[in-house]
């Protein structure tokens, strides 16, 4: 209920286009309709096979990290040692226990796997995204 406007915007846009798509049909419209199908098969044949619909699949994980010196060359060169790639790295220092939390990206899955699997070995605290 704290969203109230912006979901009835959108709920009237999408009454409104069924509505109109409603009206083509009984007004015998056929290119009309046509032309939604033809629409609608381009935007689906945009979506990648690698995608899970029309947002790209994220392959990451954050690991809790002392706040020391060298606490990320340390990840870093455990992956590196591994021939482990990473996409993007980052600093979350928001934690409630007062160490920072490393969100690691990887470029696939196959990737993120491998890494959990080798910080997991070294005890560090994993946690899925």
């Amino acid at each position: 209920m704290t969203n109230v406007e912006p979901i009835t915007d959108i709920l009237e846009a999408y009454i409104a286009s069924l509505s109109k798509v409603l009206e083509e049909i009984r007004e015998h419209k056929g290119q009309d309709i046509y032309r939604l199908f033809e629409t609608s098969r381009d935007y689906r044949n945009s979506i990648t096979d690698k995608a899970k619909g029309s947002v790209e699949p994220s392959y990451e994980f954050t690991v809790d990290v002392s706040d020391e010196v060298g606490a990320i060359s340390t990840i870093s060169v455990i992956l590196a040692a591994k021939g482990i790639s990473i996409k993007n790295i980052g600093i979350n220092n928001n934690r409630e226990r007062g160490e920072g939390a490393l969100k690691i990206a990887f470029y696939d899955e196959t990737s993120m796997e491998a890494a959990w699997q080798r910080l997991d070995k070294y005890k560090y605290e994993l946690f899925r995204m």
